[in-house]
């Protein structure tokens, strides 16, 4: 079997085993090849064979180390995304996925920046979407639209006049124009107390 093994981190990166074998047959043993205060990477490794009689592998042998590499301060990434696109195809197979959250709405969202800012979400929406809130008897409290290139659209539980709806449930029926294809949801909606922010 061999000797011990050590692996350490190489001074500034230029720690070759050039300069390790000179400080170890020259009797210097400076260790200046070590990085300062730099640790054990991999130490008291002893390579023989597999057979446990502690002879050497046979002349050839390959031995691999695999590491874990723990990320640093400095290191760094770079991820080059693809550009946004839009499909008709598929922004219609997404009207079954449609969706609103969170519903029931309980009093609050774990998304709310604050208890002033109260809404729901809907995901999975084409660029362009009409969506109109009625209550169950018919009457039309909202209607908002959305025409931008992300799925969400947030609905802020108010009325046409600004004013928080009551709780209850709700329709949420979304048109989708370009599609031709259009989404009933129902939303149950239980308000918080309400708080005046400024009196």
């Amino acid at each position: 079997a061999t000797d011990w093994i050590y692996a350490r981190v190489p001074a500034n990166d230029q720690g070759t085993y050039e300069a390790f074998y000179n400080d170890v047959t020259s009797g210097a043993f400076t260790f200046s090849w070590w990085a300062p205060n730099s640790y054990e990477v991999l130490a008291r490794i002893i390579i023989c064979d597999f057979g446990g009689a502690a002879t050497l592998p046979e002349t050839g042998t390959v031995i691999r180390w695999i590491t874990n590499k723990p990320h640093q301060l400095t290191t760094t990434y770079t991820f080059t995304a693809p550009a946004a696109t839009h499909d008709d195809a598929l922004a219609k197979q997404d009207v079954g996925k449609i969706n609103v959250f969170p519903n029931p709405y309980y009093a609050a969202n774990p998304q709310e920046p604050d208890r002033f800012n109260r809404f729901v979400t809907f995901n999975h929406l084409p660029q362009h979407a009409i969506i109109r809130i009625f209550t169950l008897g018919g009457v039309q409290v909202r209607k908002l639209e959305k025409n931008d290139n992300t799925q969400f659209f947030r609905w802020d539980l108010k009325n046409e006049a600004g004013l928080p709806v009551a709780s209850g449930m709700y329709i949420a029926y979304i048109d989708m124009p370009e599609l031709g294809k259009n989404k009933t949801l129902k939303l149950m909606i239980v308000q918080g107390e309400q708080v005046v922010e400024f009196y």
